[in-house]
């Protein structure tokens, strides 16, 4: 946990003369001394690299994808719907990672505010349309593999991995889909049929607050004007020249990437390759 003094201030009032002042900047964990802590603690709030784990489940059979000859050509997926949560939660919650809130916003609320749904998805609640899972962490051991799976493929990625939790119940407009390790049948009379297919197609709004919102408030903050010095004298003295700056130079300065993959020895900021605003026409981009 950070706490909110952290975000707000620094360590470097703890030197302050007056001890009051001082003081009243004791919290249960100091204070970075650094004056850009609060800022690094901010960045690490607002960039959360990843919000969402995905299955990206395609069921493809390995005649399927070696009929083609090349490589590098071969239909490329793995069925993977049915492990996602199982093998998250064995890798990064059972390993002590993550928590188990994390882990409902990683597999279910993120993706439901990503795609503008929630709070209708991804939570439960009175007037809410979110399905429900139960979780179970206290079953045995059980395998991986493809026997046993509800896919069609005839290969996993997760062939012989262990995990100790499970879908226990599943339940999908107040019924009952999946129980004891397989899928329930559902009986549904005509009336019901049509309720329970209209229910299929949710209406998606743009510009989600989960995505855009701190873009829609910066917008918000309101531009301040600057009154500078801007005589010859002046300029002279400080020894600035008086020859404006164009503005398709500073606009031309700003896309200069910034962005640094490792292994790179050239100070920052130094050398620089200028990117177009779509990026470089390689297999990177």
């Amino acid at each position: 946990e950070v706490a909110t003094a952290a975000l707000a201030t620094d360590g470097t009032h703890y030197f302050n003369k007056c001890a009051a002042h001082a003081a009243a900047h004791l919290t249960e964990a100091p204070l970075r001394p650094e004056a850009a802590s609060g800022q690094a603690l901010m960045h690490v709030l607002a960039n959360c690299p990843l919000s969402v784990v995905a299955s990206g489940h395609r069921a493809i059979l390995s005649s399927q994808r070696t009929k083609q000859k090349d490589f590098t050509k071969m239909a490329r997926g793995v069925a993977a719907a049915e492990e996602r949560m199982a093998v998250l939660w064995e890798k990064a919650v059972r390993g002590g990672r993550i928590d188990a809130m994390r882990f409902v916003a990683l597999t279910s609320s993120n993706a439901a505010k990503i795609f503008n749904l929630y709070p209708k998805k991804g939570r439960i609640a009175v007037g809410a349309d979110g399905d429900l899972v139960v979780w179970d962490v206290t079953g045995p051991k059980r395998t991986l593999g493809v026997k046993g799976a509800q896919t069609a493929a005839d290969t996993t990625p997760f062939e012989g991995m262990n995990v100790h939790s499970r879908a226990s119940v599943t339940i999908v407009g107040g019924r009952v889909v999946w129980a004891e390790g397989g899928i329930q049948p559902v009986q549904l009379g005509g009336k019901e049929a049509a309720t329970v297919k209209a229910r299929l197609v949710v209406e998606t709004r743009a510009n989600s607050p989960y995505l855009y919102g701190v873009v829609q408030q910066r917008e918000k903050i309101p531009l301040e004007k600057v009154d500078r010095e801007t005589s010859s004298n002046h300029q002279q003295e400080n020894g600035s020249s008086s020859t404006p700056i164009s503005r398709s130079a500073v606009k031309n300065k700003n896309l200069e990437s910034s962005i640094s993959f490792g292994g790179d020895s050239t100070p920052r900021g130094a050398g620089r390759t200028r990117n177009p605003p779509g990026g470089r026409a390689t297999g990177l981009w």
